[in-house]
């Protein structure tokens, strides 16, 4: 055994939570799941390496992971699939389309409708929009959850288009 080797074991002996590869796991306790069984909503209760008492839902104490199936469907493939694909794609390119060209932006109302007032002036305009942006998913997150994407993309859509049209007109008087 080399020096390397050496002290690698010596370091192996001094941290007892690393495990030795050398020596076999008893894995006994552990169970296999069936995957060809009926995909009925159930709950599987996957075990940690050291087992504690075992609590009724999952938690941190309990060393336990806890995932319950749920009988949600999505679709595959289809023109269902493809629309929400299209979906997904239209707000991403709207949403994150203009965040990343905001820079365009500020350049060109800078120079044009607000050319009167600084850079630094002009920035705060588009810092706060910036922030707007991902500070209202906090609040429009669980909305989303509870009412689905129906009643939200027809007014945020309307909201994105008239703050972009109120921006081309806007002036610096």
């Amino acid at each position: 055994m080399g020096e390397q080797e050496k002290a690698i074991e010596s370091w192996r002996n001094e941290i007892p939570a690393l495990p030795n590869p050398v020596h076999n796991e008893d894995t006994s306790d552990y169970q296999d799941v069936d995957f060809n069984a009926d995909p009925s909503p159930q709950m599987f209760v996957v075990p940690s390496r050291d087992p504690k008492p075992q609590h009724e839902k999952g938690d941190e104490e309990s060393g336990r992971a806890v995932t319950l199936l749920d009988d949600e469907t999505y679709p595959e493939g289809g023109s269902e699939a493809w629309l929400v694909v299209f979906g997904s794609w239209c707000g991403l390119v709207a949403a994150l389309g203009v965040l990343n060209t905001i820079g365009t932006f500020q350049t060109y109302v800078s120079t044009h409708q607000l050319s009167a007032y600084s850079e630094g002036t002009v920035g705060w305009i588009f810092s706060l929009y910036t922030a707007l942006t991902f500070f209202c998913g906090v609040y429009v997150g669980p909305l989303f959850d509870k009412y689905g994407p129906r009643y939200l993309i027809g007014p945020g859509s309307l909201a994105v288009v008239a703050g972009l049209m109120i921006t081309s007109i806007c002036t610096g008087k």
